[in-house]
């Protein structure tokens, strides 16, 4: 193999190699923002989620699925709990 076939190779393989990566890091990109958007339908509009599933995978994904709806959050936030029994 002479010296212009190994560098051709090599470009190839770098380039190749490249795109692969470029592929990756747009589709981690869509998967992040899809929790980002999941994250949006709970209530939670802040860009963090998205930032915590693009940098840490799988906890951040964790966590978005975690999130309680806001609504929820705000009836369990009203709801009064009394130690008085009720009178029979």
């Amino acid at each position: 193999m002479d010296s212009s076939m190994f560098v051709f190779v090599l470009v190839a393989g770098i380039i190749a190699g490249g795109a692969l990566i470029a592929l990756m890091i747009w589709l981690w990109y869509k998967i992040s923002y899809e929790f980002y958007s999941i994250a949006v339908q709970k209530g939670h509009d802040q860009k963090k989620y998205f930032w915590w599933t693009f940098f840490f995978g799988i906890v951040g994904m964790l966590m978005v699925i975690a999130l309680p709806t806001v609504e929820t959050e705000r009836k369990r936030q009203r709801t009064v709990v009394s130690d008085e029994l009720p009178d029979l």
